[in-house]
């Protein structure tokens, strides 16, 4: 699952809208949509948490985990500015063009903090750029598109429609607002445990404590909503890092145009022209280790930012080269703000993030849609379905029993529903083994064709078949035709 992006949520919630959208949906929302066709649709994105730091801070059981229908990758790069538009947009960050915390602004020849409008160089705020924000960034939001047509969609944050005083106010405002009559759309969104992470790191206890607070009051919620889809994403994760001084390499900085723009961690360069070949010699030498150089032509190339029409700002917006962080580096100059923890690199921390479902019209009468939640059977199969989920790829062996699974097997299989959407979002590899007493040709058709089906419905990729017929007598098991066709299947995958 995780070769979706946050871009492919956003446009499920377009698609389930009716609202036009330009790049891939995601299967498993759309088929959550069908299947319930909710009247409110609830999105909570915090800030920051990402699928490895919940993996650091909550147990299995917890509310979040039980409930998630898996992981999916944030955009390029992977912080705030860019990911969040995207969530709000359902367009990739090289078409609304909100690329990073400061950017490039080409009609104002300016280095700008897109949310103050505050000049990099100077300090000072550009007023312009305030006024003209709207025009420079026209990419509407879902909430505001639905409003156009008379539909409800609403923005629930510290700057939206709707605003709160703290996660227990938060809650309340989603409640009330679900139990307003109308076909509804909400997108919520809190800067925690983003902001607690930059300044005291990941791993610190008070941002345990921020999470599993999350994680129990949204719990909560969803034993209040009715008739409601409830998500809970992230826009990225985070990394503890460890600064280098770019200002320590005046052979870099003597070849720049301009100071750095958009992250610490994804970082754009303006360079001397002509100075080109001898800025990339000199900063692959010092700062190689850490970062990825890619050129502007290199960055087109690649859709580094994404696919679908450039922004008008894109290409002056990344300047002459992207460097991108490949460990735990980021680089500053002395007047940035060092953070202990940061985002916007590609490692799995930074990038990778949860996709949490609840289903709340149904979670009074059966705790969960029943594709994620406990297993009704108090016994040792939940241990056994995720050593499953932690594996590549699963074996189904059985004898033929009246042209099906024996008993056994079926009943392990029946239990998968527990985790099914997990199943279905893994793509695990499949080998099928059965054997029969008779010869006959009949006697494999029924399992075939439902293997056939189990194989589309849990989205599981078939390695390979070994069906051996006429098993029944002694000695049958050291037949050569089998015995080689066991041996060629298992060196094929």
């Amino acid at each position: 699952m995780n070769s979706y992006q946050l871009v492919h949520f956003a446009c499920s919630i377009r698609k389930y809208f009716g609202l036009p959208y330009h790049h891939e949906t995601i299967p498993v929302v759309d088929q959550l949509f069908e299947q319930e066709k909710p009247e409110n649709v609830v999105v909570i994105l915090f800030d920051g948490m990402g699928s490895r730091i919940l993996d650091r801070t909550l147990e299995d059981q917890a509310f979040f985990k039980t409930h998630m229908l898996g992981e999916i990758r944030s955009v390029f790069p992977a912080t705030t500015t860019a990911a969040t538009t995207s969530m709000k947009t359902g367009l990739t960050p090289v078409e609304h063009g909100m690329l990073g915390w400061n950017m490039y602004i080409e009609p104002l020849d300016q280095i700008i903090e897109l949310y103050t409008g505050i000049e990099k160089e100077t300090g000072k705020v550009n007023e312009t750029y305030l006024e003209k924000h709207r025009s420079y960034f026209p990419a509407k939001e879902i909430t505001k598109e639905l409003q156009e047509q008379g539909k409800i969609g609403l923005e629930i944050s510290p700057y939206g429609d709707k605003n709160y005083q703290d996660l227990y106010d938060m809650m309340d405002v989603i409640q009330k607002t679900c139990r307003e009559k109308g076909k509804k759309y909400l997108y919520v969104y809190d800067p925690e445990p983003d902001h607690t992470m930059h300044e005291l790191g990941s791993d610190h206890e008070k941002v345990r404590k921020l999470i599993q607070e999350r994680n129990d009051q949204v719990q909560k919620l969803s034993q209040q909503l009715e008739n409601t889809l409830l998500f809970v994403v992230a826009d990225h994760g985070h990394t503890t890092i460890q600064y280098m001084d770019l200002e320590d390499a005046p052979e870099v900085m003597e070849l720049l145009e301009k100071t750095t723009s958009l992250e610490q961690r994804t970082i754009s360069f303006r360079v001397k022209k002509g100075k080109e070949q001898l800025f990339e010699t000199r900063f692959l030498k010092r700062f190689g280790k850490a970062f990825q150089l890619y050129s502007k032509q290199q960055v087109i190339d690649l859709h580094l930012f994404g696919t679908g029409k450039e922004h008008p700002f894109f290409e002056s917006a990344i300047g002459d080269y992207i460097a991108v962080a490949i460990s735990n580096q980021a680089l500053c100059t002395k007047e940035d703000f060092k953070l202990i923890s940061h985002h916007a690199g590609i490692t799995e921390d930074e990038v990778l993030i949860p996709l949490i479902a609840v289903c709340c019209n149904i979670v009074k009468k059966k705790y969960n849609y029943g594709m994620n939640g406990p297993c009704v059977f108090n016994d040792d199969m939940p241990e056994i379905l995720d050593t499953i989920l932690e594996s590549d790829m699963i074996v189904f062996a059985t004898p033929i029993y009246y042209f099906g699974f024996s008993a056994q097997i079926k009943s392990a299989i029946d239990r998968f529903y527990s985790r099914n959407g997990k199943i279905q979002n893994k793509h695990l590899k499949l080998v099928f083994i059965a054997t029969a007493w008779n010869h006959d040709e009949q006697v494999m058709s029924g399992i075939e064709k439902h293997i056939d089906i189990l194989i589309d419905y849990l989205n599981l990729d078939n390695q390979g078949m070994l069906l051996a017929k006429g098993y029944g007598y002694t000695g049958a098991s050291t037949e050569k035709q089998y015995m080689e066709e066991a041996y060629h299947l298992g060196q094929s995958i």
